[in-house]
């Protein structure tokens, strides 16, 4: 009788196999495997294609649709007949069998005829099954191919799917090995038997080696592992290290900030400079998650009501960010979040106003100038701004001369103090400016994604022009 798997719950489909027959049989077994392998590269497939992935998987997608139409219209439809066929044309066998023995039974000319006729029919039968299994681990070699791929390019969070298909993939053709060994056992001649042995070999070097490889994808996950669990002992030992938040100076949030960098350097190594100055990246590894809304309302401060621009909810680990301000005021606002979440123990639930960098305010409680410096220290880091202002003006630290003012405005020194009055509106023509000594480049401002306001700021911090 065929089995209709539609029909069959999973539970009795396990209850036939356990149920000591032959129909569904080890072959049956195998098939359903590679067909389960199929079924966790396509999860795969599905969330590496959905939209709100972006641009990250964009590369690999034609690949991973061709893998897509390969398993729908090819492997997946071709197990599902192998799972019946193999299971009919074993139980063919045994019945072949079960005549022949009952034959043996008796001497005569009709007995003796009768047994030779269903042993043939009964290698002739099992040789055809031997075929079936040959097939399902051919196709379970591509589809372990596939699941490889899907493991190294696609999401990356569905790589428990991708692992787990390659390695049913993987243990199918173990296990078709061991099926075609024991039929080999079977066939009397010898032509039969050296072809099924080949074909045998042939297979333990597909297996050995497919076994290998998934011995690798699977030692990638585990460094992954041994670096996470670097960065959460790096990051305890930082956060231990702050004693009392209410005592913190800049030069202790500045060291401490520089350290919590390093750290995810080293846990994102390869990412680099993108990693370090990303504080949404960072929010994450720290384990909220953030959302963009279009309005977050409004909410009294110390002076008046204000929109606000940013929520953290730190019992539930959440940021949320509008977006009805400019990109270098979320930018600056996500990392006064993060800047909470790292230090503060209080703030289960606390809004922040829009911000920029350049809310010097003295009503701010010292929650908030903590959370703006260490927003400054994060989006701009001193040694990081020392080197590119080092790269845009050929120098550590400007000095006012007839050669520097003519580089930066073309104008003498005396007509640059008179356009600049004072020391704040000459750091945000240096944090704005995009040309030196006709040389074009990328504001400072621009390049950290930051203000003007707040790259005037830190360029006098860090004492980087003399005015």
């Amino acid at each position: 009788m065929e089995l209709d798997l539609s029909k069959i719950t999973a539970k009795d489909l396990l209850e036939k196999f356990g149920a000591g027959g032959h129909i569904p049989g080890s072959g049956s077994a195998v098939a359903l495997q590679g067909m389960i392998a199929c079924k966790l590269i396509l999860t795969v497939i599905s969330l590496t294609k959905d939209p709100k992935r972006g641009s990250r998987y964009s590369s690999f997608i034609p690949e991973l649709i061709r893998i897509e139409s390969e398993i729908n219209h090819k492997i997946f439809p071709r197990l599902v007949e192998l799972f019946y066929e193999d299971s009919k044309k074993f139980a063919e066998a045994i019945s072949s069998r079960q005549k022949r023995d009952k034959a043996r039974k008796g001497d005569s000319e009709d007995n003796i005829r009768t047994c030779r006729l269903y042993s043939i029919k009964a290698q002739e039968d099992l040789r055809l099954a031997s075929d079936f299994v040959v097939e399902i681990a051919q196709l379970c070699k591509e589809l372990s191919s596939y699941a490889t791929y899907a493991f190294l390019n696609g999401f990356k969070s569905a790589r428990g799917d991708s692992g787990a298909a390659l390695s049913k993939s993987v243990s199918v053709i173990q296990g078709c090995i061991a099926i075609l060994e024991l039929n080999i056992l079977s066939f009397e001649e010898i032509e039969m038997i050296e072809n099924y042995k080949l074909q045998v070999d042939n297979l333990k070097s597909i297996y050995h080696k497919k076994y290998t490889d998934s011995l690798k994808l699977l030692e990638i996950l585990s460094v992954e592992v041994d670096a996470k669990f670097a960065f959460k002992l790096e990051l305890k030992k930082i956060l231990d290290s702050i004693s009392d938040e209410s005592k913190l100076s800049d030069k202790k949030i500045e060291a401490t900030t520089r350290l919590f960098q390093n750290a995810l350097w080293k846990r994102h190594k390869g990412d680099g400079l993108l990693t370090q100055l990303d504080p949404k990246g960072a929010l994450e590894v720290l384990g909220y998650d953030v959302f963009s809304k279009d309005s977050l309302g409004t909410f009294s401060d110390y002076d008046g009501l204000v929109e606000t621009a940013g929520i953290i909810d730190k019992s539930n680990k959440t940021v949320q960010i509008s977006d009805n301000f400019p990109a270098h005021t979320k930018k600056f606002t996500l990392a006064h979040e993060l800047g909470h979440a790292f230090f503060h123990s209080g703030n289960i639930l606390h809004r922040d106003r829009a911000l920029d960098g350049k809310d010097q305010s003295l009503q701010r409680d010292f929650r908030e100038r903590q959370a703006d410096k260490f927003a400054a220290y994060f989006l701009m880091p001193t040694k990081l701004v020392q080197k590119l202002f080092l790269d845009l003006f050929g120098t550590d630290r400007i000095w006012i001369d007839q050669d520097t003012a003519f580089g930066l405005t073309g104008e003498s020194t005396i007509k640059l103090k008179n356009r600049f009055k004072d020391i704040r509106s000459f750091s945000r023509f240096l944090a704005s400016t995009t040309i030196f000594k006709n040389n074009s480049f990328t504001s400072l401002s621009e390049y950290f994604g930051v203000s003007t306001e707040a790259m005037a700021i830190r360029l006098e911090e860090l004492n980087l022009f003399e005015y």
